[in-house]
């Protein structure tokens, strides 16, 4: 399982950075891509045009894939004996190698930076030699255009934005952490197919409440509609799963597995608007930054405790075989860091919306895929079939609402 960690969107020289909702909504503005509009009109479809859209949906699919196939990987984990919190800590613990890659950008960044003030001071002194004027080059004698002074104002400014963000992931990670783990719980007791479509509905719903609230979004009758739903829709399809359980205990988690679903939107939510409030301009190297700080965070609290409570006896993590450790690390590298920058390059091709309805192309995936394993409890009686059906029809009614 993968939340999305922001809509991170990417500046012309290839860095993701963060635009104007207006700019998103409709894909990059002409400035950020750099191109000149003609004011007298607009002029034939750019060819690099439709390149986008295919490139964009074909980052939805990609994504959309990973985080079926992880859904999938994470109950088959747990299956083996792999407890949510062990998964949930070892993936987690992945965002961790953003910190290394990091710091090499900012060596290279610094290297260039170096080499091209050396570069353009020999010009400009080899151009004051051919004029055959001895008088200083306006600048090199003034502290302020010292390279060296511009490199340690740079570094002081880093330091002062990379301990914001810190100090963001260190509020961040507690709500963030919660999140996954009660939602990689919730495959213990529920369906792929109930995941999938109460997070697609359930964060779309909190994150527009929480716009009202916090960000002071302007309030929308459509909104307000599809947000009745989405509510409609969970409710049916959370009594559907009751009714379809094969019997009392089944449908009881099932009913349990669907509200741990519902707390972890909820706190994705949560997430979302913070990462948007805060780091409302953060390019791909500030929240790559953010993501690293709270791999980092993970790694040093979750670990410790989880061999504290293998000491403990509370987690057998010495009897698993190595392998199933690195399917778990496998699938924090390809779920929690591939398919966020999938999303993200998604976000940046074809714009937020076309992006957020696309992800609803996962609940047909999951549908093929329990169809064909023969795992499709929610379709085990004409009464449940029809209320999951409807309910599924309403979220994504809902949920495309939201998206408008």
């Amino acid at each position: 399982m993968s939340k999305r960690a922001g809509s991170v969107t990417s500046s012309s020289s290839g860095e993701p950075s963060a635009h104007s909702p207006a700019e998103l909504e409709g894909g990059l503005s002409p400035d950020v891509v750099g191109l000149h509009v003609d004011d007298e009109g607009p002029g034939p479809v750019k060819p690099w045009a439709d390149a986008k859209k295919v490139k964009g949906f074909s980052c939805v699919l990609l994504a959309a894939f990973i985080w079926v196939v992880s859904s999938y990987w994470v109950q088959d984990l747990e299956g083996q004996g792999m407890t949510p919190l062990l998964v949930t800590s070892l993936a987690n613990s992945m965002f961790t190698v953003l910190l290394p890659v990091c710091l090499v950008r900012d060596w290279i960044s610094r290297r260039s930076k170096r080499r091209r003030g050396a570069r353009d001071e020999k010009e400009l002194l080899m151009s004051g030699g051919q004029n055959g004027s001895s008088a200083p080059v306006e600048g090199f004698g003034d502290d302020r255009a010292d390279p060296a002074v511009d490199e340690e104002e740079d570094r002081a400014k880093k330091r002062a934005s990379r301990r914001r963000v810190f100090l963001l992931a260190l509020s961040v990670w507690p709500i963030w952490f919660t999140c996954l783990y009660i939602y990689n719980w919730s495959f213990l007791l529920t369906s792929v197919m109930s995941n999938t479509i109460l997070s697609i509905g359930g964060t779309s719903l909190f994150t527009y409440f929480l716009e009202l609230r916090v960000m002071r979004a302007s309030f929308s009758w459509t909104k307000f509609a599809a947000i009745g739903f989405c509510i409609l829709g969970t409710s049916l399809w959370c009594v559907g799963n009751f009714e379809g359980g094969d019997d009392d205990k089944k449908s009881k988690n099932a009913l349990l597995g669907n509200f741990l679903c519902l707390i972890s939107s909820c706190l994705y939510a949560v997430v979302s608007i913070l990462i948007g409030k805060y780091l409302p301009d953060s390019g791909e190297a500030e929240m790559a930054f953010f993501w690293g700080c709270t791999g980092l965070i993970n790694l040093t609290v979750m670990m410790p405790l989880n061999l504290v409570l293998c000491l403990a006896g509370k987690n057998d993590i010495q009897d698993l075989p190595a392998r199933l450790y690195g399917m778990v690390m496998l699938k924090g590298l390809m779920d929690n860091l591939l398919s966020n920058y999938m999303w993200a390059y998604a976000v940046l091709f074809i714009g937020p919306t076309s992006a957020n309805v696309g992800m609803s192309i996962e609940t047909p995936m999951v549908v093929i895929i329990d169809l064909v394993t023969r795992n499709a409890s929610y379709l085990s009686n004409p009464r449940s079939t029809a209320l999951n059906v409807i309910g599924a029809l309403t979220i994504m009614i809902g949920f495309f609402g939201l998206s408008l």
